[in-house]
C-alpha cells in the first residue's frame, strides 16, 4: 500500500473546499480540477479562452513541480471548457484552447477527455486536471 502524500504551493490557487492541489500515491501525481485563478489574488483572471488557459497551464505546471513532476509527465488531461448555446462560438473556444493546448505539451501528449460544461450566459471558462507519472526511482 502506498503512502499518501499531499502536495500544496503558494505558486497554485488555493483549494476552495476540502480537497488538495494534489496528491501524490507512490510515483503517481493526481491534481485537482483548476481554473484560471490567480493564486496571488485568489480571483479569476479576465481575459478570453487563451489568456485563460495560460494562466490555467501556470497554476497546473506550479502544482506539478511541487509533486516533483512536470507537464512531460502526465499521462491522462481533462479539460472541462465552458460552452453557451452558439455551436460556432462552442468551435472557435474549443480551437483556441487547443492553441494553447499544444504549446504547453509538446512529443508524446497525454490522453486526454474533454468536457463542456454549458452555461447559458456564456462566461468562457476553462479548467483542468491531470494525472502524472513522476521518475523517482519507482520505474521498472
Amino acid at each position: 500500500m502506498h503512502h499518501i502524500e499531499r502536495i500544496h504551493t503558494d505558486q497554485g490557487p488555493p483549494p476552495q473546499g476540502p480537497y488538495n492541489q494534489a496528491v501524490k500515491a507512490g510515483n503517481m501525481v493526481f491534481t485537482a480540477s483548476m481554473g484560471a485563478i490567480d493564486p496571488a489574488t485568489n480571483q479569476r483572471v479576465a481575459g478570453d479562452i487563451p489568456e485563460l488557459a495560460e494562466q490555467l497551464f501556470k497554476n497546473i505546471k506550479a502544482v506539478l513541480a511541487a509533486a516533483g513532476a512536470s507537464l512531460d509527465d502526465v499521462v491522462k488531461a481533462t479539460i472541462y471548457l465552458t460552452v453557451g448555446d452558439d455551436p460556432a462560438q462552442q468551435r472557435a473556444h474549443f480551437e483556441a484552447f487547443n492553441k494553447v493546448y499544444e504549446t504547453h505539451f509538446t512529443g508524446v501528449r497525454p490522453a486526454r477527455a474533454f468536457i463542456n460544461v454549458y452555461r447559458p450566459s456564456l462566461v468562457p471558462n476553462v479548467g483542468m486536471d491531470v494525472i502524472a507519472v513522476t521518475h523517482d526511482g519507482h520505474e521498472h
